[in-house]
């Protein structure tokens, strides 16, 4: 008996029992991994959504073109020194301000980035590398006050301008500018005039 069982045993090793073959089924693919079913389960982890999902957002960023990217650039800008004042802009002991103060009137304190703080000579215009300032929605005051002594100025009631990014920020001339597919003219967002973009352009290189 003991021989019998062996000689089986070693045959079932050397002839092993042919096993039907039979492809497994796909039966769903989740957001993380494929799974096949059969006799046996296999899976096989994909992240095939994220894959594709990372691979749209890169292409995206890196072809991301803005039309202001192509325009030069016709501003000269300027640092504001300590004691300095440049089209309105103050730099008091490193504080920066805007506007015209006579009396008691004192024009609110702009939140710069003192380092890279630029204005855009001959005109209004100015940024950092967080924002691109103009004055918006002037306030003018003028007054005597009890002892009869006068006060007043200018200020502006918002400088940061909106939608314009630093980074992509082009000085045309003549109040106009632009930035990414956005266009200025005297701190007010219109429609982009490829026209005026051109010009301005056209009026540089003819000038180099």
């Amino acid at each position: 008996m003991p021989i019998i069982l062996l000689i089986f045993a070693i045959g079932s090793y050397a002839y092993p029992i042919a096993m039907p073959h039979y492809r497994a089924k796909i039966i769903g693919i989740s957001r993380h991994r494929l799974s096949t079913d059969g006799d046996g389960v296999t899976t096989l982890v994909a992240f095939i959504r994220l894959t594709i999902l990372f691979c749209i957002a890169i292409t995206l960023f890196t072809g991301c073109k803005y039309r202001s990217d192509s325009i030069v650039d016709n501003g000269v800008w300027l640092p504001v020194e300590n004691g300095e004042s440049i089209e309105g802009y103050t730099n008091i002991e490193g504080h920066i301000y805007w506007g015209v103060g006579v009396g008691d009137l004192i024009c609110d304190e702009i939140d710069v980035d003192l380092a890279s703080f630029r204005v855009c000579s001959g005109t209004e215009y100015a940024k950092d590398k967080r924002h691109v300032y103009y004055p918006q929605r002037i306030i003018c005051y003028d007054g005597i006050d009890e002892d009869g002594n006068g006060f007043g100025g200018t200020y502006a009631e918002e400088m940061i301008l909106k939608g314009a990014n630093p980074n992509h920020f082009r000085y045309l001339g003549n109040g106009y500018a632009v930035s990414g597919n956005m266009m200025f003219l005297l701190g007010e967002k219109i429609e982009w005039d490829d026209s005026i973009a051109q010009q301005k352009s056209s009026a540089l290189n003819n000038n180099n």
